[in-house]
């Protein structure tokens, strides 16, 4: 997990890096087309999703609250309806990705389909900290993604010496949102507002998911190091 967590964090500060550096020469180009700069602006920002799914989540809770305590508003949470919209392309687009592999059957890829999704969720504080450091500039040393090698049973990963080692802030702010939408779980069902429980159920497990294997993946490494 922490070796994804360093690929992650330095691909999608990359991808941010880029946007700074080469949109706006697309934009001001006065020889690129309108539909190759919308082109390149769908390109170049596609790791902010990352942080639009982060806001949404978190700020979900509060929106829960004011839904149920002020019925003049229900109008204007109608327009969430056509956010499952936008889902069912997103699976559409797997699925088919998914038919080229002989054998995948509609169960076996839905339940990798919404672990995946849950997953990519729980990596939304980590890589939205990427982007904003590289939208602001912030440089920060190399770290080299571990190369396992893994060729036969008797090789192991934890001797990789580029492993992270030890828990840092964000593994512990990915515990409190665990706990987070564990409450929005309840929420959900206290106020009954079933719509959003499907949300929060996918948040927990993909931040519990992410948080418990940093810590698993973190406690073996340093064991094996310490002998």
């Amino acid at each position: 997990m922490n070796a994804l967590k360093t690929q992650q964090f330095r691909w999608t500060k990359g991808a941010a890096e880029c946007v700074k550096k080469n949109l706006p020469l697309v934009l001001k180009s006065k020889h690129t087309s309108n539909t190759t700069k919308v082109h390149a602006i769908f390109h170049l920002m596609n790791c902010t999703v990352f942080i639009c799914i982060f806001l949404a989540a978190v700020l979900s809770i509060p929106l829960l609250f004011i839904k149920s305590s002020h019925p003049q508003y229900a109008q204007v949470f109608l327009f969430a309806l056509f956010s499952p919209f936008s889902l069912l392309l997103l699976s559409y687009f797997y699925w088919i990705s998914a038919t080229q592999r002989p054998g995948t059957s509609f169960p076996s890829f839905l339940g990798k389909f919404l672990l995946f999704l849950s997953v990519s969720m729980g990596f939304s504080l980590h890589n939205s900290i990427a982007l904003c450091e590289g939208y602001a500039g912030k440089k920060i040393p190399f770290i080299r993604t571990p190369k396992f090698n893994i060729t036969s049973s008797k090789d192991r990963w934890q001797a990789n010496k580029y492993l992270a080692r030890g828990i840092n802030g964000i593994t512990i702010l990915e515990a409190l949102l665990t706990a987070y939408f564990l409450a929005g779980v309840y929420l959900s069902i206290y106020f009954q507002n079933y719509g959003l429980l499907p949300f929060y159920l996918m948040l927990t497990l993909g931040f519990g998911y992410v948080f418990y294997y940093s810590i698993v993946h973190a406690v073996i490494t340093t064991k094996h190091v310490n002998g």
